[in-house]
């Protein structure tokens, strides 16, 4: 243990102390940490120029050496507030929630949080999953001060991941009340209304954020999203193509040297070519425009994934099929094409409304040879019944977490007596699967010679050869529906929603094969697991 500094040297610490703090206010880091660094070289034990390092090096964002310089000033001294909220401070940049929240806590329990304070430790809650708790934090903070919008949509944010959607609607109207012009109360505000079943009201949330940012892309083609999903064709397609200007889309548009069909000029003297801008679900989505692109131009090419081409070329014999990934490159001849169009140009002109939807039994063909190999092979499988194929992960990079259902919470379905199932889930499942089966008892055949990513083809006879398919909203769905399976999409209803699937519908407009088992409750799916086993029951027992 060092000796205590003499009363001189300690004057002379004080003095650079002070100045370091001076220098601080004026913004001199540099200098404010000279001095510190001179004062600590006098008193290497000193628990102000520990704690004021700490600051500073928090100050220019070094963490790691202020969580240093903070923890030997907390073991000078261990109930120092400041310290403990600088380091409570620390965790947070490196979103260690609890030991944020436990210094918080700490910190808080020497001394009141101000409203600042309780909304920081509220935000650690929120992180690490805690929503009742940070629900609490930011009530106190807006009690403390209720003037800060930005606090009333944390708690409104936090309230509804309780589920508790009409306190988060007052939050989120206090917000605005403070601040009209914010954008995020707007955003929160409309999935409020869309859980509770009120779509105009929405879509008016929708229509202030495109009016506060008329220049912002995205805000329009979630407009756009939300009308499509609500059958509001007409206007829906129309914000869609905003996601042309829209920077964080990633789409083809900007590489394909041809210009954009307007949906209304003449194709009968016209090549055209038809692409998607999303994944191999999408893609099929589109491929069921073709037999009326067909029939309305002299010639079309449509622009798929390489690995959808072989079925693609098999279900559209008089559509020249040509890889997407080369067009953008000059790689693909376009001689033969005098305009493009994506989903947002060919719905207006084909789907304007719902009742323009044509009935119909599927659009693609499996290859029917593999499909009688595959029936044989599963209608083999231990005991009888129908084959029914399952999948329930979406890989999404955005909306997949809200479209999927992890495995272990279907036994419902499992369980349903007189059926076989068969894995169609495309990913390595292995071992959820196995996981899932030793703790249910229960059997899912998973073919090894099926690989769903690689072989696009072989996977759509897989799907073609079940007589029914579960799944959540992911590409299986598309197959299956293309390939007119009978089919039973367990649907999220707020987020996580395709725009095409059509909200409170049944059976869908673009597939007549597909039957929407709805959720109703935010991040639950019990019901819907519960509602699809017994459809699935009813049509085993007819």
């Amino acid at each position: 243990m060092s000796a205590a500094p003499t009363p001189d040297l300690a004057s002379t610490i004080a003095l650079m102390i002070r100045g370091a703090r001076e220098a601080i206010n004026l913004g001199s880091f540099e200098v404010a940490e000279t001095l510190c660094q001179e004062a600590l070289s006098l008193d290497p034990a000193g628990h102000a120029q520990k704690l004021l390092m700490g600051r500073i090096k928090f100050i220019q964002k070094d963490f790691i050496l202020a969580q240093v310089y903070l923890e030997q000033a907390l073991a000078l001294v261990p109930n120092d507030a400041v310290a403990l909220l600088l380091l409570a401070r620390c965790h947070r940049q490196f979103q260690r929630w609890p030991q944020a929240i436990e210094f918080f806590t700490q910190a808080f329990s020497i001394r009141p949080a101000t409203a600042a304070e309780q909304a920081e430790l509220g935000h650690c809650y929120g992180n690490s999953g805690e929503h009742a708790e940070a629900a609490a934090c930011f009530s106190r903070s807006v009690g403390l001060d209720s003037k800060n919008p930005e606090v009333w949509n944390d708690l409104g944010s936090s309230q509804i991941e309780l589920g508790d959607l009409g306190a988060a609607q007052k939050s989120f109207e206090a917000a605005l009340a403070l601040q009209p012009a914010a954008v995020e109360p707007w955003r929160n505000l409309a999935l409020v209304n869309e859980w509770c079943g009120r779509p105009d009201a929405a879509l008016d949330a929708h229509d202030h954020l495109v009016t506060l940012r008329p220049d912002d892309a995205a805000a329009k083609q979630k407009r756009g999203v939300t009308r499509l999903s609500h059958g509001k064709l007409v206007e829906g397609w129309a914000d869609y193509r905003a996601r042309f200007v829209n920077p964080a889309h990633k789409g083809w548009h900007g590489g394909i040297p041809k210009p954009m069909w307007d949906g209304a000029a003449s194709l009968a003297d016209k090549g055209i070519l038809v692409w998607s801008d999303q994944g191999l679900g999408d893609q099929i989505l589109v491929a069921s425009l073709l037999p009326d692109v067909k029939a309305a131009a002299k010639h079309v090419v449509f622009a798929c994934e390489p690995r959808l081409i072989p079925l693609m070329q098999r279900s559209f014999p008089k559509v020249r099929v040509v890889s997407l990934l080369d067009v953008p490159y000059g790689r693909v001849d376009l001689a033969d094409v005098d305009v493009q169009a994506s989903i947002s140009e060919l719905g207006p002109a084909f789907r304007p409304a719902i009742e323009r939807f044509p009935s119909h039994a599927g659009c693609l063909k499996a290859d029917a040879a593999k499909v009688a190999q595959l029936k044989s092979r599963y209608a083999a499988l231990p005991g009888a019944g129908p084959i029914v194929g399952l999948s329930w992960h979406s890989t999404n990079e955005l909306a997949g977490g809200n479209k999927s259902v992890a495995l272990d919470q279907w036994t419902p379905i499992l369980r349903t007596p007189g059926v076989r199932f068969v894995c169609l889930q495309y990913g390595d499942v292995a071992a959820e699967v196995r996981d899932t089966l030793a703790k249910l008892d229960v059997t899912i055949f998973v073919d090894p010679a099926v690989d769903a990513i690689k072989d696009v083809d072989l996977f759509a006879a897989q799907v073609a050869a079940m007589d029914a398919v579960i799944s959540t909203s992911n590409t299986t769905v598309h197959m299956a529906a293309a390939l007119n399976v009978p089919t039973f999409c367990l649907t999220p209803r707020v987020e996580g929603r395709p725009w095409y699937w059509f909200v409170g519908r049944e059976v869908s407009p673009w597939y007549p094969s597909v039957r929407h088992i709805w959720q109703t409750k935010r991040r639950h799916w019990s019901d819907v697991i519960e509602v699809t086993a017994q459809a699935l029951g009813a049509q085993v027992n007819i």
